[in-house]
């Protein structure tokens, strides 16, 4: 499978807002980033248009012919929902791609994935060889990740995705192009909310993909930190 397919896959697939998401191998300085509002709850349908209208914004300058390549909700358990089943969605992503480049926006809700210790998260992600790195802050009452993440397609022929964690054992034995993912994630506890912005690109190592991203982290942080992208779904 070449690194145009799996792109092209990998665009309308359901990655979740998890901790296992990608950034960069050096984080850039932090920008002032002030913290969302707690309530603004909002209909389903108007949630959705938010995060393509924002997720399409911040991708487009990216050279290139963006092409938004999904819109993917989804309940608690990742089954995908149709419109008028919005209201129970956990899970809402706008996934854009250019060339080889894939984006992601992701607005999730999810208490157990925005509980933890964030230096814990991270340092547990690394030694496990989840996270070829992690980096975690406090800012204005939310946690900020910056994670990079390195991918290759499923061995078992039953997992749907298009990609799946490659762990170093696997690395150390795979011969050719791995799809490195660089994310900054915004979770806030108190509200079970976690916001991500990210890319993905095939490359022969980590740094030569982070060489060819198009978003900077600091592009990404200001993605994932939108107060507009502070919402919930009502039922």
């Amino acid at each position: 499978m070449n690194a145009r397919s799996v792109g092209a896959i990998l665009a309308v697939a359901l990655f979740s807002g998890s901790g296992l998401s990608a950034c960069g191998t050096a984080a850039s300085p932090a920008p002032e980033v002030a913290a969302p509002p707690l309530d603004q709850s909002r209909p389903p349908s108007e949630v959705v248009e938010v995060v393509e209208s924002h997720a399409r914004e911040g991708f487009e300058h990216t050279g290139g012919v963006l092409k938004r390549t999904g819109i993917v909700v989804a309940d608690a358990g990742g089954q995908r929902l149709e419109p008028g089943e919005f209201g129970r969605a956990r899970s809402i992503e706008a996934l854009f791609a250019e060339g080889e480049h894939s984006f992601r926006l992701a607005l999730n809700y999810s208490a157990a994935e925005s509980e933890g210790d964030p230096e814990r998260i991270c340092d547990v992600g690394v030694a496990d060889g989840a996270y070829v790195s992690c980096e975690a802050e406090k800012v204005e009452g939310l946690t900020k990740f910056v994670k990079v993440m390195a991918l290759l397609p499923p061995e078992e022929v039953y997992i749907r995705e298009p990609l799946v964690i490659a762990r170093p054992d696997r690395l150390k034995e795979h011969d050719g192009l791995v799809w490195y993912r660089r994310s900054v994630q915004f979770v806030d506890p108190e509200n079970s909310r976690i916001v991500s912005a990210s890319e993905v690109f095939p490359a022969n190592s980590v740094d030569a993909a982070m060489k060819e991203m198009r978003m900077s982290i600091t592009e990404l942080t200001n993605m994932a930190s939108d107060p507009d992208l502070a919402m919930d779904v009502t039922e």
